[in-house]
């Protein structure tokens, strides 16, 4: 194996907007903010989900790596 050599990858990188974002709590009526960084669709789930300036953080994903991102969910972690 020769030194310095690597594969090159040819694989179609997206590039994806993290945000963190500040909403209404709904049972306080208090704003809070997230702590980790979300895309857009993730924090529809939130009440009032705004932006938070400055605090964008640009990802490249793999086109192939698929919708589900989840690194733990129910139906994975089921054992019969």
């Amino acid at each position: 194996m020769p030194i310095g050599s690597f594969e090159v990858r040819t694989e179609l990188k997206t590039k994806v907007e993290y945000w963190r974002w500040r909403y209404r709590d709904p049972q306080l009526g208090c704003i809070r903010r997230t702590t980790a960084v979300l895309t857009e669709q993730e924090a529809a789930s939130y009440p009032e989900a705004e932006r938070i300036e400055g605090s964008m953080v640009l990802r490249e994903v793999d086109d192939g790596a698929g919708a589900n991102t989840d690194v733990c969910s129910d139906e994975s972690s089921a054992t019969t």
